[in-house]
């Protein structure tokens, strides 16, 4: 479990590594144009909004650096879900490369992936990012609905914090794990119900690519694809 949990976050040195690197590129450089583009035009409208609607020379001018909090936090959510999904859309077959050549390094043999022609990557890549993509919003309206209902209730409220951190680890285990079990022909279904027999250190994996979400922002997404090729072959493709 703590493995599962240290698996993405410990894979940020693997970025370095020489046979890795030229796959990492891509989607390295599609995260850090999202994730910078994302800063730059939420500061740059955030601060339009302010000058507004709330002026430095009014008195309720001390408001100003809480709103900034409150946006910095707001965009953390959105880089979440920004990076997980759009993100990811458009990086899923340079990812599906990336957990193949992990997954070489590890083991020494080559898989069927390194020598497909790369549009029948992508169009394979893209795919399954679509089919997680409406896994993910068939079960976010429910959350999102109860959130709506419950926000004013004490204590049910936490709970439901709660239930948005587990889902959130949850999808992100399934987001990555998917391109390195993709890669050894698993479907969606034969994909779920290996993470389900490992369920606790599936959503321990998920919630180190949180953290790793949180605080590294364009590393996350090749970090997180090295570790979930790592937790692939170490304890689930047994």
């Amino acid at each position: 479990m703590i493995n599962a949990f240290l698996y993405p976050l410990s894979s940020i040195t693997w970025l370095a590594k020489r046979e890795l690197r030229s796959a990492v590129l891509v989607p390295l450089l599609i995260n850090m144009v999202l994730f910078f583009a994302i800063a730059w035009l939420g500061s740059h409208y955030f601060e339009v909004f302010l000058n507004q609607w709330l002026p430095a020379d009014t008195g309720w001018a001390w408001l100003r650096p809480l709103l900034w909090l409150l946006a910095v936090m707001m965009f953390l959510v959105m880089g979440f879900f920004s990076f997980t999904i759009v993100g990811n859309l458009i990086a899923s077959p340079f990812n599906a490369i990336l957990a193949a050549r992990t997954e070489l390094l590890i083991t020494g043999k080559s898989s069927e992936r390194l020598s497909q022609p790369f549009a029948v990557v992508a169009k394979e890549a893209i795919s399954s990012e679509l089919f997680k993509l409406r896994y993910l919003v068939v079960r976010l309206i429910p959350l999102l609905i109860l959130t709506l209902i419950t926000s004013w209730i004490p204590m049910i409220n936490l709970f439901v914090s709660s239930l948005w951190l587990i889902f959130g680890a949850w999808f992100l285990a399934i987001e990555y794990v998917d391109y390195p079990m993709a890669n050894n022909q698993l479907n969606a279904k034969e994909q779920l119900t290996k993470l389900k027999a490992k369920r606790i250190r599936s959503l321990s994996f998920g919630a180190g690519t949180s953290l790793l979400m949180m605080f590294l922002g364009p590393l996350a997404m090749p970090s997180a694809t090295i570790g979930a090729t790592r937790y692939w072959v170490n304890q689930l493709k047994g």
